[in-house]
This record gives C-alpha cells, sequence and structure tokens, in this order.
C-alpha cells in the first residue's frame, strides 16, 4: 500500500499512518494525474488541503480518495466550517467522506457531531478540538480506513456551502483574531455585516 498524504499539517496524522508498514508521501502542493500514477499511489488522504482534487486524479482506476473535514456534512461545505457553524448555528462535527468531483459533498464514511458546551472558549480553542476529535476518529478506524473496510452514506440535504474570501475577512477584521470568544462571535459578525453594508 502506498499513501498520499495532502496536507499542510500532515505530523498529526503520521503517528496513525505510521503503525503499519507501508509507504507514505506528503504533499502539500497542487497534484495532477500524472503525479498519482507516477507515484502508485493507492489511497489519498486530504486533510485541511487547500487545493482542488481534479476528476482526472479521482478517477485514475484503484485510486481511493479521503477528505477529513471540520463539519458535519452537509452543513459547512467549503472553506471555515467551524466558524460558519457557529455564525449559523449549524450542527458542529466532523466527517471523514470519500472525494468526488465536487467540493466536500462526496459520500459519508465516518461522521460525530460535536456539542459546544462552552461559550467563553475562543474561536481557535473549538478549532484545536474539533480537529483532535477529527484525529481521533481517523486514527481509532484508520485500518478499515487504509483496506477499505466502510459502508458510506450518501449525504442528506443540501446543507451549506462557504467561499474563503468572507470567513477570511471577517475574522481578520476581529481585534482578538481567532482568540475571540465563541459568546462574541455572533454580535461582532453582525457589526461586520452592518459595516458592510454601508
Amino acid at each position: 500500500m502506498k499513501v498520499l498524504l495532502l496536507s499542510p499539517s500532515p505530523e498529526k496524522l503520521l503517528p496513525c499512518i505510521n503503525s503499519i508498514d507501508d509507504e507514505f508521501v506528503l504533499l502539500n502542493a497542487e497534484v495532477n494525474k500524472r503525479f498519482i500514477v507516477d507515484s502508485g499511489i493507492n489511497l489519498l488522504i486530504s486533510y485541511n488541503y487547500r487545493y482542488i482534487i481534479e476528476n482526472e486524479v479521482l478517477q485514475i482506476p484503484g485510486l481511493r480518495a479521503l477528505n477529513l473535514h471540520t463539519s458535519l456534512l452537509p452543513f459547512n461545505r467549503g472553506s471555515h466550517p467551524i466558524l460558519w457553524g457557529i455564525l449559523e448555528g449549524t450542527p458542529l462535527g466532523v466527517t471523514i467522506h470519500q472525494i468526488d468531483k465536487d467540493l466536500d459533498t462526496g459520500p459519508i464514511v465516518f461522521q460525530k457531531e460535536i456539542q459546544l458546551f462552552d461559550q467563553n472558549k475562543s474561536l481557535r480553542e473549538v478549532h484545536e478540538e474539533i480537529n483532535t476529535a477529527l484525529i481521533d476518529i481517523f486514527c481509532t478506524n484508520w485500518i478499515n480506513l487504509r483496506d477499505g473496510n466502510y459502508i458510506t452514506t450518501p449525504q442528506a440535504g443540501p446543507g451549506t456551502y462557504h467561499r474563503s474570501a468572507i470567513g477570511h475577512d471577517f475574522v481578520s477584521s476581529l481585534d482578538k483574531s481567532w482568540d475571540t470568544s465563541v459568546k462574541d462571535v455572533a454580535i461582532l459578525y453582525s457589526n461586520y455585516l452592518s459595516e458592510k453594508r454601508k
């Protein structure tokens, strides 16, 4: 088995992947069909990867492609999923899903809802908590993910989708940035929208 890990922070997943004597390749740049084929990749794993994986890559025979996403899909596809879950009051959670030709729309492999009880936590703390839960699910199920021993479930409902620009602009406008508390974020977002309308 040869595993390609597409991520800016592969060190979070490596302890799990290293538990089995497989070959793995790390990459945090755009990937194409030629690279996958020439490298002999069997399994592609995407975690916080910023590039779109082209459909011609996903159609390579024998390749399985999985994405780790910090939302309870189909809610908050796209960028800043945790931030939008808080702002819009949609369920928070984590999802491992198969990658298809559209963004974060593939069948669900594993999923867990996460309750946010402490409104005094910062955006950064919630982000870390949810990412930790995602890594835990990945590590707990790594052998089954590796071997393809799982049943997928289609995503149900239209869900929500967000582009990166708005979330990035909003967080940049916050005096405390990611250290802003959850309880303050909704009010600050309302103020942010009011300023944008002027």
